[in-house]
């Protein structure tokens, strides 16, 4: 798997500048342990939910950023951000989401 690249709808903060886009490096085993399992499921498994703090986690270490920059992201990037994690844990290399 290759990193991925994110366009932001909205420049955030981080180590002192101006991010216009995020590149994501793929999820290892050891995020995993760092962040958790970023699903809940539930109903005997048939009702699935995404952890947002466990997916914030996996946003820091996979972008390199600081929590703080995460927390500054639009929504519609958050959740892009969250598909290119969710496209790496399972698998599969998506081409970069358009937000």
């Amino acid at each position: 798997m290759e990193a991925v690249t994110i366009t932001l709808t909205k420049p955030i903060p981080a180590h002192g500048k101006t991010l216009e886009e995020l590149t994501m490096r793929p999820v290892t085993a050891k995020d995993i342990r760092q962040c958790g399992v970023p699903f809940l499921v539930s109903n005997g498994g048939n009702d699935q939910r995404v952890d947002a703090e466990a997916i914030s986690k996996f946003i820091v270490n996979c972008a390199e950023i600081p929590m703080s920059s995460v927390d500054l992201l639009a929504p519609a990037d958050w959740f892009a951000a969250r598909g290119v994690i969710l496209n790496f844990l399972m698998g599969s290399t998506p081409e970069a989401p358009s937000t």
